[in-house]
């Protein structure tokens, strides 16, 4: 089950970064990562990175209005992580032509950057990105304590 929440701001720019700090987290059973959020109402449009401590992550996206709608974009291995870690996600819509955005998506654990890629979304909802966290649980109940989450906004050209 995942569970997301946006920041109380309602701020939206059409670069930002997103960088969320788990302080104490378990050592399975959970995902955490920042969110972009475009659009409105309880289904946004959003762009999540997912990290598991156990070593995995994941680039998602769910498309607006749908509640089960989450695709997996990319996936990878990376080192196991343990409390505190810090997860960042750049969202930075590059353009938009007949209905399509570009966005050049970036992430980051533990300062190391572990994914740069390109995503063409038709009929994303625009206005520009406002920050969220993500926490997922998988069987059991667990719990994250996060102690930072920041939105950087980014310039664009």
């Amino acid at each position: 089950i995942q569970h997301g929440e946006r920041a109380p701001s309602g701020l939206k720019y059409p670069a930002i970064s997103v960088s969320v700090t788990a302080g104490s987290l378990p050592l399975s059973d959970v995902s955490l990562g920042p969110q972009c959020v475009a659009g409105s109402g309880s289904y946004p449009a959003i762009y999540q990175f997912a990290v598991r401590p156990i070593g995995v992550w994941f680039l998602e996206r769910r498309n607006p209005g749908t509640k089960q709608g989450i695709s997996i974009l990319q996936s990878g291995q990376s080192p196991q992580v343990s409390a505190p870690v810090t997860v960042e996600l750049a969202c930075i819509t590059q353009s938009i032509s007949s209905g399509i955005a570009t966005n050049a998506l970036i992430a980051f654990i533990q300062g190391q950057q572990v994914l740069n890629t390109t995503d063409r979304w038709n009929n994303m909802p625009t206005g520009g990105w406002q920050a969220g966290l993500m926490i997922g649980t998988y069987g059991t109940t667990e719990s994250v304590t996060f102690t930072h989450f920041v939105c950087r906004r980014l310039p664009t050209s």
